[in-house]
């Protein structure tokens, strides 16, 4: 930000700083890895919009918004709306989920605007960092669960799984004889 005469605005593109670079290299693979995980990724754009670009925080939501619908449209058109369900048999876009949603999304997005015009950028700062904060540690207590029941399942079906022809154990108590390999056995 370079302030003048108390008016303050954002730098000009160019020259990036190596800060910028940076964000610039590690925004897409963020959003890569956020919209391969099945969501937007505002909780990472915005805290990069932040510390690597120096945008303010209602700046920075606006940003983190503007990318997320790019990426919505992007996996729309270019990727789901051809696919298949395979079980069902219809596209992989549950219309009926998203006509439950979208109206409490579309009033949680005017309210939001209306709360940033209100609230001054500090409280929007601390209400960001406590909500991105609980959901990290709600995620990260659901991959830990998952975590678990998969790893569970895993040693149950270990453990349900028998050799057909005994064990590992049982065949080097048992050694074949000497000179008795499978080719002498099925030709005698």
């Amino acid at each position: 930000m370079n302030c003048v005469s108390q008016v303050c605005v954002h730098k000009g593109v160019f020259p990036p700083t190596g800060i910028e670079i940076g964000g610039i290299i590690l925004l897409p693979i963020l959003l890569g890895f956020a919209n391969n995980g099945g969501i937007g990724g505002g909780g990472l754009i915005i805290p990069v919009c932040i510390s690597m670009f120096g945008f303010n925080t209602i700046q920075a939501i606006a940003l983190s918004n503007s990318t997320i619908w790019v990426g919505s449209l992007v996996k729309y058109f270019g990727f789901s709306l051809f696919q298949k369900n395979p079980v069902k048999g219809t596209t992989v876009v549950d219309y009926n989920l998203v006509s439950i949603m979208l109206p409490l999304v579309m009033t949680g997005s005017f309210v939001g605007v209306i709360v940033s015009h209100v609230l001054p950028e500090a409280v929007l700062t601390i209400i960001l960092i406590v909500l991105l904060f609980y959901l990290t540690y709600d995620s990260f207590k659901k991959a830990l669960s998952l975590w678990g029941k998969e790893t569970a399942a895993m040693q149950k079906e270990k453990l349900a799984y028998k050799p057909l022809a005994g064990g590992e154990a049982e065949m080097a108590a048992n050694p074949t004889p000497a000179g008795n390999n499978v080719n002498t056995l099925i030709n005698s």
